[in-house]
């Protein structure tokens, strides 16, 4: 499969003299991209998290998650989150890989994770989860 950028200014068959760019890297795909400051994150079925300069198409970085995506990525709070059969992956947003975590949710995540009013929205085939951040706990109650 491939990633096709195409120039939104043409007419009539674009095909070839309307790309911008194209990324030949990625397999079967049921999702699609984030594009967030000049990045584009994608997921493929296999496992694997892509992250692609906009501009150009030019390779960041491959994360494998070694898990199925049937999910789109969501890109929110400087964080790639996408949902895997085994839950979510959290990836750090920019041109460096790295890994944050796999949280396991004990039931597939097909949909695709919201962020909204400071809450991210994660629905597995069994729950819908809300994670808000409480802030740091007090010295006292750790």
């Amino acid at each position: 499969l491939q990633i096709h950028v195409m120039r939104a200014d043409g007419s009539g068959d674009v095909s070839e003299t309307g790309v911008v760019w194209r990324y030949l890297g990625i397999g079967r795909s049921l999702s699609t991209v984030s594009v967030v400051d000049g990045l584009v994150y994608a997921a493929e079925h296999a496992g694997k998290v892509h992250c692609l300069d906009a501009a150009t198409g030019q390779i960041a970085w491959v994360y494998d998650t070694r898990d199925e995506i049937w999910s789109s990525t969501l890109v929110a709070d400087g964080k790639v989150y996408v949902g895997t059969r085994r839950g979510l992956t959290v990836l750090r947003a920019g041109r460096e890989r790295e890994h944050l975590a796999d949280i396991r949710l004990g039931t597939p995540v097909w949909s695709v994770p919201t962020a909204a009013n400071g809450t991210l929205f994660v629905a597995s085939q069994k729950n819908l989860f809300a994670i808000e951040e409480q802030g740091e706990m007090p010295a006292e109650k750790r």
